[in-house]
């Protein structure tokens, strides 16, 4: 079973200080949409051992009686902030593997 957690709105991004260009931010509230029953459930909303986890983007399509799918990884989950809003955050990857190829001086194939 996946879930399906909603992007954070522009107010939650200046809130934390965060830049939209470098940051995925998500709501978290204690609901998700459980994607077997595309209904929208209460989860557990602890948030321990989320940092680290992907951001994906899914594409599952089912056409002429065959599914066909992709993933790609968008970017790292790193902090989890509860208050005003409770929400996740994470890095994009196009700032992590700039980091790397600067750092460690080397090319990085992208697929996207």
């Amino acid at each position: 079973m996946g879930l399906l957690i909603f992007a954070s709105q522009d107010k939650v991004f200046e809130y934390y200080g965060l830049n939209p260009l470098a940051h995925y931010v998500f709501e978290f509230q204690g609901k998700a949409v459980n994607t077997k029953t595309n209904r929208l459930e209460k989860i557990k909303t602890e948030h321990y051992g989320l940092s680290g986890c992907g951001v994906w983007y899914a594409d599952i399509e089912f056409k002429h009686n065959k599914f066909k799918s992709s993933a790609h990884l968008l970017g790292i989950m790193i902090e989890f902030r509860k208050g005003k809003y409770d929400c996740l955050i994470g890095n994009r990857m196009e700032i992590i593997l700039a980091t790397i190829e600067r750092n460690e001086g080397i090319k990085i194939k992208r697929t996207i």
